[in-house]
């Protein structure tokens, strides 16, 4: 569904608000920025979020930090749309939206710069797109599901959430 085809649609006034509890940088701009300032983004990103990850890419090569910058601002923002923004509706609403960005990067459409950075890292590492969907199906779980049932449960939403940044064996190795 496209937040553009009809405004002024209960989905688009939910995104509006959505992206109002967002740092004003979260929002999709009207025209794509170069490759250069999208890997500055989101190097910005990584190097001043609270979290400490962007240390690990002090160990890595110089020419995959940006492909570590990338992926780590698609999984930081991911995360914050769903858990920064406090009404589930205008959350769900907002990964819906991310969710379009997700197909343009890998139709070749897309204007938010995470997802600028994040096409030139999937074409450059040959990345799936299976990984970065199934984080939006978890982070669209942690708006629905409050409690589960069991240990089954737990692993397969970890299926999505866990898995897609660190897979663990799903089989015991000799």
């Amino acid at each position: 569904m496209s937040t553009t085809a009809n405004p002024g649609t209960d989905h688009d006034l939910l995104v509006e608000k959505g992206w109002a509890a967002l740092p004003a940088s979260y929002r999709i701009p009207a025209i794509a920025p170069s490759l250069e300032d999208a890997r500055a983004w989101c190097r910005h990103l990584a190097e001043t979020h609270y979290e400490n990850f962007h240390v690990a890419s002090w160990f890595l090569p110089k020419r995959l930090r940006p492909h570590f910058h990338a992926i780590y601002s698609y999984c930081r923002v991911s995360d914050d749309l769903g858990d920064e923004v406090p009404d589930r509706a205008q959350a769900l609403a907002l990964l819906d939206v991310w969710g379009e960005e997700l197909d343009g990067c890998y139709e070749g459409t897309v204007r938010h710069p995470v997802f600028v950075a994040l096409a030139e890292t999937i074409r450059a590492c040959d990345i799936p797109k299976e990984p970065f969907a199934d984080l939006l199906v978890a982070f669209r779980q942690d708006q629905t599901v409050t409690r589960f049932r069991d240990m089954a449960e737990v692993l397969a939403y970890c299926q999505y959430s866990a898995n897609p940044v660190g897979p663990w064996p799903t089989t015991k190795s000799d």
